[in-house]
């Protein structure tokens, strides 16, 4: 199962679970991962899990090829 890791090796970090629905991100607290950091907006940003499940045709969001398990930036 995906991941979403906030301030890896940091003293307050956390690790969610990303599953088939879209999450939230964001400072409010009705945002499914809640980081009350400053530099992020109330409701910040949606991530969705992509994953291609060995087709013969491949995923591509963005004209980039999903074959493995990739870190966002």
């Amino acid at each position: 199962m995906p991941t979403l890791i906030y301030n890896p090796g940091g003293p307050d970090e956390q690790v969610f679970v990303l599953g088939d629905a879209a999450v939230t991100i964001g400072r409010a607290e009705d945002q499914a991962i809640c980081t009350p950091h400053r530099s992020l907006s109330r409701s910040q940003a949606r991530i969705y899990s992509i994953r291609d499940h060995e087709t013969e045709g491949a995923t591509m969001p963005e004209s980039a090829m999903v074959a493995q398990r990739q870190k966002l930036r």
